[in-house]
């Protein structure tokens, strides 16, 4: 295993990183809310397929339902919400808590939920498999971030224009030059 470990934590490093460069790309062609609606969906199914490939039931039990659907609307939907909310209203320049109460407020909610759903999570002490819980704890997250962003879907936008002329720092050769 530290042959494995070796090879994996550079990879995060690295993951981790450009995490950054791609994140303030992003927010140029996409808004928050609907990055999260693309992003989300697509990791719980792939979290679902690995789960599936490595021998799990894709569908929870019956009795498990009730604690992933709890534990997946405060750690992935309403966590979602308020911190898109509180960075929507925070804006992204250094705004004082003072100055911006209700976006302090928002990111505070942010963390106040996730910290539930985290207890949550370690009290219920979910059965079955680990990957195809937090699967569809994401999926089910989703749900709640997909209604907030039907009520305020006026503000979204994707510019994918804006995405094809950034990727253009990747390429190594332009076909047009």
């Amino acid at each position: 295993m530290p042959g494995v470990t070796r090879f994996l934590l550079p990879c995060v490093w690295i993951a981790w990183g450009l995490s950054y460069q791609l994140m303030s790309w992003s927010l140029e062609a996409v808004d928050l809310f609907t990055s999260r609606l693309i992003i989300m969906p697509i990791s719980g199914v792939i979290l679902l397929a690995l789960g599936v490939l490595g021998g799990a039931a894709a569908l929870p039990g019956r009795r498990l339902w009730g604690q992933i659907s709890l534990t997946g609307l405060f750690n992935m939907g309403f966590f979602q919400i308020f911190l898109i909310a509180g960075i929507a209203t925070l804006s992204p320049s250094r705004t004082r808590a003072r100055e911006a109460p209700v976006g302090t407020l928002l990111t505070l909610l942010a963390a106040i939920s996730f910290s539930i759903g985290t207890v949550l999570t370690k009290r219920m002490a979910v059965a079955g498999d680990v990957t195809i819980n937090a699967a569809w704890q994401i999926l089910v997250g989703t749900v709640p971030v997909f209604v907030i962003w039907l009520i305020f879907a006026r503000g979204a936008y994707f510019h994918p224009d804006q995405v094809r002329s950034r990727t253009r720092c990747f390429k190594v050769k332009d076909r047009d030059a």
